[in-house]
């Protein structure tokens, strides 16, 4: 994994998120940022709450993505 990589991960509540990997802190896990946050999230991720990479994004002949339809390539 490296910055710039889109990820999907489980927050500590348990729900999935998708993020960018932003900066790899000295414990070995990782600050991230979603797309439209104009801030760093708090909670840091971690090896054991990452599911895996997004490999692709679908979108519609409009040019929106498809909700729900990353392809994930797993760690």
């Amino acid at each position: 994994m490296r910055r710039g990589d889109i990820v999907i991960y489980r927050s500590n509540a348990g729900v999935p998120v998708i993020h960018r990997l932003y900066q790899q802190t000295g414990d070995n896990a990782w600050l991230v940022l979603g797309d439209n946050n104009p801030a760093i999230d708090r909670e840091a991720v971690r090896p054991a709450n990452l599911l895996g990479r997004v490999c692709a994004i679908f979108y519609t002949a409009a040019g929106a993505p498809l909700e729900g339809r990353a392809a994930l390539a797993r760690r």
